[in-house]
């Protein structure tokens, strides 16, 4: 009896023998050879592109409906953050606008919402909101002398008196009389329309105003009557300063 050992080493030397040496076929007499190396160079073909249409079906699924999700997920979060972007844009803006209101009617005592529309060239109803939402915030208050809303800051800077002179210089003519009796007491209707380039009746209008509201006199000489402030008034004047440099607009006729 053969030794095992033996035997298998003789299996595996036939086997190594029949795989890398010729062999002679039985019926055609060709001689098979081993194969050769494997050349990466001899089996490269050339890489054709495709485009995303000729992919199959199943990626072209997933690909767009990836993207897809990307880009509603991406509308879902903008649309989410936009009326919080708005809504903090217009209140930056509003108080934009509300600071400029108070300022200009700090700077103009006894303005009107008109005056700060053609002043601040703004719309006028935007005005009434502000001017609205700054007397609930107890920063202006509103007085209504006939048929005009006046307008001040709340800080109790001006008593009544104060109040009605400021809402009367606050007329364009009105103020330009004032300051120039404060100048030139003793002036004439006639004098005060020539020096201010206006009819007589339009001067003779605009001072017959100031005389109901107290806030100039008149004493006779001969036929005419010479026109002074009422001596409160000059002190009114000199209080507030009305000759600053201000902010100009036009102010209610």
């Amino acid at each position: 009896m053969l030794n095992r050992g033996k035997l298998c080493t003789g299996i595996i030397a036939l086997f190594i023998a029949g795989i890398s040496v010729p062999a002679l076929a039985d019926n055609g007499g060709y001689v098979v050879m081993p194969a050769a190396p494997y050349d990466p160079a001899l089996n490269q073909g050339s890489l054709e592109e495709i485009s995303f249409w000729e992919l199959p079906l199943w990626i072209q699924l997933f690909y767009l409906s990836g993207a897809a999700t990307a880009v509603l997920g991406a509308l879902m979060v903008f649309f989410h953050a936009l009326p919080f972007l708005l809504i903090r844009k217009k209140k930056l803006i509003d108080n934009r606008n509300r600071e400029e209101i108070y300022e200009f009617i700090k700077d103009n005592p006894g303005c009107t919402v008109n005056d700060i529309s053609r002043g601040r060239s703004m719309n006028v109803g935007s005005v009434r909101y502000h001017v609205d939402r700054l007397e609930m915030a107890s920063r202006i208050v509103q007085v209504k002398l006939k048929k005009f809303t006046r307008l001040f800051r709340n800080s109790g800077a001006y008593n009544e008196r104060e109040i009605v002179v400021l809402s009367a210089m606050n007329i364009r003519t009105n103020k330009a009389i004032l300051l120039l009796v404060k100048e030139q007491p003793g002036l004439s209707n006639k004098q005060i329309a020539e020096k201010l380039d206006i009819k007589e009746s339009m001067a003779h209008l605009y001072l017959t105003r100031l005389l109901k509201e107290d806030i100039i006199r008149y004493e006779k000489s001969g036929q005419q009557k010479l026109y002074y402030l009422e001596s409160d008034v000059d002190e009114i004047l000199q209080k507030i300063d009305v000759q600053r440099t201000a902010k100009s607009y036009n102010a209610s006729v």
